[in-house]
Protein backbone atom coordinates (compact mmCIF):
# COMPACT_ATOMS: atom_id res chain seq x y z
CA UNK A 1 0.00 0.00 0.00
CA UNK A 2 2.93 2.56 1.07
CA UNK A 3 4.64 1.89 -2.63
CA UNK A 4 0.88 2.94 -4.38
CA UNK A 5 0.87 5.81 -1.80
CA UNK A 6 4.23 7.09 -3.19
CA UNK A 7 3.76 6.20 -7.12
CA UNK A 8 0.73 7.76 -6.56
CA UNK A 9 2.35 10.96 -4.92
CA UNK A 10 5.11 11.24 -7.53
CA UNK A 11 2.64 11.05 -10.52
CA UNK A 12 0.40 14.09 -9.04
CA UNK A 13 4.17 15.95 -8.44
CA UNK A 14 5.00 15.39 -11.93
CA UNK A 15 1.56 16.21 -13.32
CA UNK A 16 1.67 19.72 -11.44
CA UNK A 17 4.82 20.21 -12.65
CA UNK A 18 4.03 19.51 -16.76
CA UNK A 19 0.42 21.57 -15.81
CA UNK A 20 2.15 24.86 -14.80
CA UNK A 21 4.68 24.29 -17.52
CA UNK A 22 5.23 28.01 -19.46
CA UNK A 23 5.83 28.37 -23.52
CA UNK A 24 7.43 31.31 -24.92
CA UNK A 25 3.81 31.84 -26.04
CA UNK A 26 2.11 32.45 -22.72
CA UNK A 27 1.40 36.08 -23.52
CA UNK A 28 -1.85 38.06 -22.99
CA UNK A 29 -3.23 41.75 -23.02
CA UNK A 30 -3.63 43.68 -20.39
CA UNK A 31 -5.01 46.71 -21.95
CA UNK A 32 -2.68 47.79 -24.36
CA UNK A 33 0.39 46.29 -22.83
CA UNK A 34 0.92 42.71 -23.70
CA UNK A 35 2.61 40.92 -21.01
CA UNK A 36 4.40 37.43 -21.61
CA UNK A 37 5.11 35.39 -18.27
CA UNK A 38 7.67 32.83 -19.87
CA UNK A 39 9.80 35.90 -20.85
CA UNK A 40 9.12 38.18 -18.40
CA UNK A 41 8.41 40.96 -20.93
CA UNK A 42 5.79 43.59 -21.02
CA UNK A 43 4.94 45.52 -24.60
CA UNK A 44 3.30 48.53 -24.81
CA UNK A 45 1.27 48.84 -28.13
CA UNK A 46 1.91 52.18 -29.72
CA UNK A 47 -1.15 54.54 -29.40
CA UNK A 48 -3.43 53.49 -32.19
CA UNK A 49 -2.83 49.95 -32.72
CA UNK A 50 -5.00 46.99 -32.11
CA UNK A 51 -3.55 43.62 -31.77
CA UNK A 52 -3.80 40.99 -35.14
CA UNK A 53 -5.05 37.34 -34.65
CA UNK A 54 -2.05 35.49 -36.20
CA UNK A 55 -4.87 33.62 -38.74
CA UNK A 56 -5.06 37.33 -40.22
CA UNK A 57 -1.48 37.61 -40.80
CA UNK A 58 1.04 36.68 -43.89
CA UNK A 59 3.48 35.31 -42.16
CA UNK A 60 6.18 33.11 -43.65
CA UNK A 61 5.73 29.29 -43.03
CA UNK A 62 6.93 28.43 -39.45
CA UNK A 63 9.97 25.66 -39.31
CA UNK A 64 8.64 22.46 -38.54
CA UNK A 65 11.08 22.43 -35.67
CA UNK A 66 8.61 24.11 -33.36
CA UNK A 67 11.68 26.92 -32.53
CA UNK A 68 9.62 29.77 -33.31
CA UNK A 69 6.80 31.22 -31.50
CA UNK A 70 4.30 33.73 -32.40
CA UNK A 71 4.24 36.25 -29.47
CA UNK A 72 1.63 39.35 -31.16
CA UNK A 73 0.71 41.34 -33.89
CA UNK A 74 -1.07 44.73 -34.10
CA UNK A 75 -1.77 47.71 -37.12
CA UNK A 76 -2.79 50.63 -37.40
CA UNK A 77 -6.55 50.82 -38.57
CA UNK A 78 -6.50 48.55 -41.30
CA UNK A 79 -3.36 49.63 -42.41
CA UNK A 80 -1.68 47.18 -44.24
CA UNK A 81 1.66 48.30 -42.31
CA UNK A 82 2.26 47.03 -38.30
CA UNK A 83 4.29 45.27 -36.41
CA UNK A 84 5.12 41.55 -35.77
CA UNK A 85 6.87 40.20 -32.26
CA UNK A 86 8.10 36.43 -32.39
CA UNK A 87 10.58 34.14 -30.51
CA UNK A 88 12.83 32.19 -31.40
CA UNK A 89 15.25 29.83 -29.61
CA UNK A 90 18.57 30.26 -30.27
CA UNK A 91 21.36 28.01 -31.53
CA UNK A 92 18.33 25.77 -32.59
CA UNK A 93 19.84 24.19 -35.60
CA UNK A 94 16.68 23.71 -38.10
CA UNK A 95 16.24 22.13 -41.74
CA UNK A 96 16.31 25.78 -42.84
CA UNK A 97 19.58 26.40 -41.40
CA UNK A 98 18.25 29.09 -39.37
CA UNK A 99 20.59 28.64 -36.20
CA UNK A 100 20.82 32.05 -34.81
CA UNK A 101 23.87 32.79 -32.34
CA UNK A 102 22.41 36.29 -31.05
CA UNK A 103 20.38 39.70 -31.52
CA UNK A 104 23.71 40.70 -33.78
CA UNK A 105 23.72 37.74 -35.60
CA UNK A 106 20.11 38.19 -36.52
CA UNK A 107 20.32 41.67 -37.74
CA UNK A 108 23.82 40.55 -39.75
CA UNK A 109 21.34 37.85 -41.41
CA UNK A 110 18.60 40.21 -42.20
CA UNK A 111 21.17 42.53 -43.90
CA UNK A 112 22.52 39.68 -45.87
CA UNK A 113 19.17 38.04 -46.65
CA UNK A 114 17.73 40.85 -49.15
CA UNK A 115 16.00 40.28 -52.17
CA UNK A 116 19.10 41.79 -54.37
CA UNK A 117 16.62 42.51 -57.45
CA UNK A 118 14.17 45.20 -55.18
CA UNK A 119 15.92 48.67 -54.22
CA UNK A 120 16.29 49.12 -50.67
CA UNK A 121 18.31 51.65 -48.56
CA UNK A 122 19.73 51.82 -45.27
CA UNK A 123 18.29 54.31 -42.80
CA UNK A 124 20.58 53.16 -39.66
CA UNK A 125 21.58 50.79 -36.74
CA UNK A 126 21.33 51.32 -33.65
CA UNK A 127 22.51 49.19 -30.37
CA UNK A 128 21.45 50.17 -27.09
CA UNK A 129 20.71 48.87 -23.68
CA UNK A 130 17.26 50.22 -22.13
CA UNK A 131 16.30 51.13 -19.18
CA UNK A 132 15.09 48.07 -18.18
CA UNK A 133 18.25 46.01 -18.69
CA UNK A 134 17.40 45.22 -22.23
CA UNK A 135 20.53 44.41 -24.42
CA UNK A 136 18.37 45.43 -28.36
CA UNK A 137 19.80 45.77 -31.95
CA UNK A 138 17.73 47.54 -34.39
CA UNK A 139 18.03 48.05 -38.08
CA UNK A 140 15.97 50.39 -40.23
CA UNK A 141 15.71 50.15 -43.62
CA UNK A 142 13.41 51.35 -46.77
CA UNK A 143 12.96 48.37 -49.35
CA UNK A 144 10.86 48.79 -52.42
CA UNK A 145 9.66 52.21 -51.17
CA UNK A 146 8.32 50.59 -47.55
CA UNK A 147 10.01 51.92 -44.11
CA UNK A 148 11.09 48.92 -42.10
CA UNK A 149 12.50 47.79 -39.14
CA UNK A 150 14.52 44.55 -38.08
CA UNK A 151 14.40 44.27 -34.20
CA UNK A 152 16.49 41.67 -31.94
CA UNK A 153 16.49 41.26 -27.68
CA UNK A 154 18.62 37.94 -26.91
CA UNK A 155 16.52 36.47 -23.74
CA UNK A 156 16.75 33.15 -22.15
CA UNK A 157 18.42 31.11 -25.07
CA UNK A 158 15.48 33.06 -27.21
CA UNK A 159 15.76 35.70 -29.64
CA UNK A 160 12.42 38.04 -29.14
CA UNK A 161 12.86 39.78 -32.88
CA UNK A 162 9.93 42.16 -34.21
CA UNK A 163 9.54 43.18 -38.54
CA UNK A 164 8.02 46.67 -38.45
CA UNK A 165 6.73 48.46 -41.83
CA UNK A 166 5.53 51.89 -41.75
CA UNK A 167 4.20 54.18 -44.64
CA UNK A 168 6.37 56.65 -43.55
CA UNK A 169 9.86 57.73 -41.24
CA UNK A 170 7.78 59.15 -38.98
CA UNK A 171 5.40 55.88 -38.15
CA UNK A 172 8.50 54.00 -38.27
CA UNK A 173 10.00 55.77 -35.45
CA UNK A 174 7.02 55.44 -33.16
CA UNK A 175 7.15 51.69 -33.53
CA UNK A 176 10.68 51.48 -33.38
CA UNK A 177 10.56 53.65 -30.15
CA UNK A 178 7.85 51.17 -28.53
CA UNK A 179 10.05 48.23 -29.17
CA UNK A 180 12.61 49.98 -27.75
CA UNK A 181 11.04 50.50 -24.37
CA UNK A 182 10.08 47.21 -23.83
CA UNK A 183 10.43 46.36 -20.29
CA UNK A 184 11.25 43.21 -18.06
CA UNK A 185 8.27 42.41 -15.51
CA UNK A 186 8.97 40.36 -12.17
Amino acid sequence: MKLRSTRFALFLCLFTAYAGAQSPSDGHLEGRTYVNSFFHLAYELPAGFQPQELSQMNLPKASPRGVEFFLIAARQGNDQYGIVIIAEKTRALTSDLRDFQNAADFIARVKRGFDRSLTWKPLGERHLTNGSGLVIDEFDYVIAGEYSSAFAVSLDGYLVVARCNARSAADLKTMTDSLAAMRRTP
